[in-house]
């Protein structure tokens, strides 16, 4: 009996010992079934590509001006207001004209009076040089003493006329100054732009060494950024270049090169290059910060793919094409680099599917899956 029970607990331990080694046969064929690698691709095709420089910068008014009176005076009134859109002429703000009357009344009567002082003296000398005939037969008759002609001879000189009309002269040169001050209580725009600054107020005294008035025109606006040596002659004005604002959310805007120096800034030894960018629909503000992309190198109908795709194996470049469900192993010669993409010279063909994802998971032979 004892044997007997012995003997079914043996069969009894074999059988359950059995059941693992019959399901383990039908996971494996499972997951044998289910083996693969997930994998990503991009076709193999024509483009042109370039190597990209990337520069920092800032937006600058076209113009700016600073606007000040070219004559001391008191501000009568203000015309214009920060943001205003003015023509050049338009009339910013006006000076008292008190003042300048008075200058002028002044300056024409010292005018009035150096030139009846003028024309005094021109009768004078003509007098003289009348006198002065015949005084001279009187002297050379021995009549009067040689003092007395040399004293005759002196009161005909034209020195007093020269004079005068120098005194004229001068005369004339401050009324005309006076005059001219009358128009400079009148200031006006030297330029047509935007008003973005008022720095005096009604009644206070403006002058020539402060500026009243800011005024900018950015119908077009500038970057100017610096380069290096390496960059400098890849710039040519009139060319296209890339420019994004990150306060404008919209597409990237187009500028185009105004000035290349040929010189590097002293200090910096970095080259200066001006940028011209469009800006009629005044969107664009100065101060606004820019990033400039800069293409520094060109390859155009290059055979291209994603740079990632390629893996170095021993000294040889290799990337993965999908082929009938598996990974295959292809050589290649690359050339021009860009970062993003890669110039295949040999070994691949236009339109291949390359794996860009997962290949640094698959070897020749093995199943991938593509999911992009």
């Amino acid at each position: 009996m004892y044997k007997r029970a012995m003997i079914y607990f043996l069969v009894l331990i074999f059988a359950v010992a059995l059941l693992p080694g019959c399901g383990s046969k039908k996971v494996t064929a499972s997951q044998q079934e289910e083996n693969y690698i997930s994998v990503e691709v991009e076709a193999v095709k024509v483009k042109t590509i370039s190597n990209e420089a990337s520069y920092s910068g800032q937006l600058y008014a076209d113009k700016n001006v600073l606007v000040s009176p070219k004559t001391t005076g008191k501000v009568e009134s203000i015309n214009v207001k920060v943001g205003d859109q003015i023509q050049k002429g338009d009339i910013l703000f006006i000076l008292e004209k008190d003042d300048a009357e008075d200058r002028v009344e002044q300056a024409n009567a010292s005018l009035n009076s150096a030139r009846a002082a003028y024309n005094m003296t021109v009768e004078q000398i003509e007098k003289s040089k009348t006198d002065f005939e015949r005084y001279k037969t009187l002297y050379e008759n021995g009549a009067i003493s040689k003092a007395d002609y040399e004293k005759a001879k002196l009161s005909a000189s034209d020195r007093s006329i020269e004079s005068a009309k120098s005194n004229l002269n001068q005369a004339q040169v401050a009324y005309n100054q006076a005059i001219e001050a009358m128009d400079h209580i009148y200031i006006k725009a030297p330029i047509s732009g935007t008003v973005y600054s008022i720095d005096i107020e009604i009644g206070e005294y403006a002058s020539n060494n402060k500026s009243a008035v800011g005024i900018a025109d950015y119908e077009n606006v500038f970057i100017q950024i610096d380069v290096t040596e390496d960059i400098i002659n890849e710039l040519h004005p009139e060319e296209e270049i890339n420019i994004e604002i990150p306060a404008i959310q919209s597409s990237e805007i187009t500028g185009i090169i105004d000035t290349v120096s040929p010189v590097a800034n002293e200090k910096t030894q970095l080259y200066p290059v001006k940028i011209i960018v469009n800006n009629s629909n005044h969107q664009l503000k100065p101060g606004m910060f820019t990033n400039v992309t800069i293409a520094t190198g060109k390859k155009e109908n290059a055979r291209v793919i994603n740079s990632e795709a390629v893996i170095e194996d021993r000294g040889q470049d290799i990337v993965y094409i999908v082929q009938d469900g598996k990974a295959l192993q292809k050589k290649v010669k690359t050339g021009f680099d860009s970062g993003e993409y890669v110039e295949i010279l040999e070994g691949l063909d236009t339109g291949m599917k390359v794996i860009v994802k997962g290949q640094n998971y698959v070897e020749n032979d093995t199943i991938v899956k593509i999911t992009k």
